[in-house]
């Protein structure tokens, strides 16, 4: 999943998830409002729906994270993946 351009709060996000030393929610709330600032310049993004997924779910937002999820499997999305990108999205 290439981040190159989004943000500083996306790319501190843990990589190992779920991490046993996670960040605080301050950092897991700037991210989601970072990833919904890049979702509004490109919605077909699919790594920044992951991203936020993620930053959802530490802050408790399990329905939340399971709606970015579905939006970066929408028919539009998956596009900016690769088949092991997709298949890493549904483990």
């Amino acid at each position: 999943m290439d981040v190159q351009h989004t943000s500083k709060p996306l790319q501190q996000l843990p990589i190992s998830y779920p991490d046993p030393d996670p960040p605080d929610r301050n950092l897991a709330k700037s991210a989601t409002e970072h990833a919904n600032k890049s979702i509004a310049i490109n919605p077909n993004d699919a790594a920044v729906h992951i991203f936020k997924a993620m930053a959802l779910d530490l802050q408790g937002f399990t329905t939340s994270a399971l709606e970015a999820l579905e939006a970066a499997l929408s028919p539009l999305a998956p596009k900016s993946l690769s088949d092991g990108e997709r298949s890493d999205v549904l483990c």
